[in-house]
């Protein structure tokens, strides 16, 4: 069973010195990337659609073995426009990504407010409906889906539950389902978000909200889940959003090296052949 590790994004320039070479081009940062990791959670997906010929250039710099996560358009989860026009968008954009067998799931985060009611259950079946052929992933925000029920339904509609690691706030999902997370389609992803509490709810940007290193014993507890999900999954993502200072590159290379995952690839000829080594530090 194939297990993905990666982090949500990659071009962030305050990156440079901490993962990337200093001042390496704009152009380079995903070949370098994809060097280094066996996948990546394209969040700007959430914010705006690129245009195919974007994603088709995202592949030919990539190496085949390389995997595309990607979040689903705003305008379906946080405004709940199921019109097929917003499909038909999304179905485009993704388009390169299926046809080089290089997606490997799609993301429908929903924010707090998506409680687990009658019409919320009709907006993930129109979502499945639209995108029926798509390897579709749901995130809660909300502790009301953790109920028998949520799981059949994502069985039956072969939708990935997400797993997440977030700070135990009243509203969340309770921490304790991490250590068994269920697996209700082919593939299994997790997110794994930091446990800053203090600043989850009044956080002055989504970088400080996710602002915290994991320790190695926490990171352990992960392995440990991850293995036990591969026996489950045909393919489990696991994607890190606690980006700031490269926090996600450090837990994530060392989550890796931890399951025997290879963490260096080989590296093409554009690609900066120097890079800055980052240590797990509390």
């Amino acid at each position: 069973m194939s297990v993905y590790i990666g982090t949500c994004g990659f071009a962030y320039p305050e990156w440079d010195g901490f993962f990337y070479p200093p001042a390496i081009p704009a152009r380079d940062r995903l070949i370098y990337y994809a060097d280094r990791f066996g996948a990546v959670e394209l969040d700007s997906f959430f914010y705006h659609l690129p245009r195919p010929e974007m994603v088709r250039k995202m592949v030919r710099r990539t190496r085949k073995e390389f995997r595309f996560t990607v979040k689903l358009h705003r305008s379906i989860t946080h405004e709940f426009d199921l019109c097929g026009a917003e499909f038909s968008g999304f179905t485009r954009a993704v388009g390169p990504l299926v046809e080089a067998g290089r997606l490997g799931a799609v993301l429908a985060q929903f924010p707090p407010a998506f409680q687990c009611t009658r019409d919320a259950v009709h907006t993930l079946r129109a979502i499945r409906e639209e995108l029926p052929d798509l390897p579709l992933t749901v995130e809660f925000r909300h502790r009301s889906w953790n109920r028998p029920e949520t799981f059949d339904f994502l069985r039956k509609h072969q939708i990935a539950f997400c797993g997440v690691d977030e700070p135990n706030l009243d509203y969340l999902l309770p921490a304790e389902m991490n250590e068994a997370i269920p697996v209700t389609a082919a593939h299994a992803y997790i997110r794994l978000h930091g446990r800053n509490s203090s600043k989850w709810l009044h956080a002055r940007s989504a970088a400080e909200r996710h602002n915290y290193l994991y320790s190695e014993p926490e990171l352990e507890e992960w392995a440990h889940r991850i293995e036990a999900l591969r026996e489950k999954a045909s393919s489990v993502y696991v994607m890190f959003s606690n980006v700031y200072r490269a926090q996600a590159v450090t837990n994530a290379r060392w989550l890796a090296h931890r399951l025997g995952l290879p963490t260096s690839f080989a590296t093409r000829k554009s690609a900066p052949a120097e890079q800055t080594e980052l240590s797990l530090a509390s």
